[in-house]
């Protein structure tokens, strides 16, 4: 049985990967930074990214034969701070002969591109904002110590049809509260924002694929740099929103769409993601937002 260490395993993305893989046969260790999550036959182990030099030392504790890292961090120190634990983890692998796994973003990219148009692996990434830069930084620093590593980038996550075994995602919990008869605020979601929304737990047997504890001798497996997987609906943040309101009964007529701003700090438009290359070495579906929250209806109405 394979041994799968999950970096981030607390947080939203990393607990459905801990979900998923404890129904497979494979055996899961989770790092948590705050609080674990519960899980049967799970090892929950603590680690700070941030903190380089327990990276080493947690790997050598499990003994994995795969690590997805999903590890997250809101600030801004925080993420330069994940692009040095990133380097360290792959410095670990590498040595070891580990599958490592890395998941990035969409908006490494600038976003520049016209809509219609899809950014694919080969595309130069060129972020606009802290954010990007940071996950961009982890990416350079991992292709670095581990060539051999995949690094998957992503969109949007959100629960879907998941819910309420799963909670809301932050995308989804914002559109309810801006939909809501008495909002806190004023709520704006862009329609000229395009983006691939993936569900959490299409994504989360992705990367398992990726990792090669899923889909047993997958094409994925093997697969080294950079990986596109998303949700195949590319959408603008304003019909993501709209389409998460009706999904759960909420009033979208409520949702104000307005185009994003043209002075301020710059903000990626189109990161729509081509995946092509993930439809041709995976076997999970990457579903369509439209066509998941449209199949939720029954549950959450």
């Amino acid at each position: 049985m394979k041994r799968l260490l999950v970096t981030g395993g607390s947080g939203f993305l990393g607990a459905e990967i801990v979900h998923v893989a404890d129904a497979i046969p494979v055996d899961v260790a989770a790092t948590h930074h705050a609080s674990a999550q519960p899980g049967s036959g799970i090892e929950w182990v603590f680690l700070d990214l941030r903190d380089p030099a327990s990276v080493a030392a947690i790997v050598e504790r499990t003994r994995p034969d795969a690590i997805l890292n999903t590890a997250y961090a809101a600030t801004g120190d925080a993420r330069i701070a994940l692009a040095d634990g990133a380097f360290e983890l792959a410095t670990a692998t590498a040595a070891r002969g580990i599958r490592l796994v890395h998941v990035s973003t969409d908006v490494v990219f600038d976003g520049a591109l016209a809509p219609g148009q899809l950014y694919g692996e080969s595309d130069a990434p060129n972020p606009v904002h802290d954010y990007g830069r940071a996950k961009y930084a982890a990416e350079r620093a991992i292709a670095a110590a581990d060539p051999s590593a995949a690094i998957v980038r992503t969109s949007l996550i959100y629960t879907g049809d998941a819910f309420p075994r799963v909670a809301l995602s932050k995308h989804e919990q914002v559109v309810l509260d801006a939909a809501s008869p008495a909002p806190a605020g004023r709520f704006v979601f862009f329609t000229d924002e395009w983006r691939n929304p993936v569900q959490v737990s299409d994504l989360a047997r992705a990367l398992l694929e990726v990792a090669g504890v899923g889909a047993a001798g997958g094409a994925a497996a093997s697969l080294c740099g950079s990986l596109h997987v998303a949700g195949s609906d590319v959408v603008t943040r304003f019909e993501f929103a709209q389409r998460i309101a009706i999904a759960h009964g909420s009033d979208a007529a409520q949702l104000l769409g307005e185009q994003s701003p043209i002075t301020g700090a710059p903000r990626p438009r189109n990161c729509a993601l081509d995946l092509t290359r993930a439809r041709a070495v995976l076997t999970t579906p990457l579903r369509g937002v439209r066509a998941v929250l449209a199949s939720a209806l029954p549950r959450l109405g």
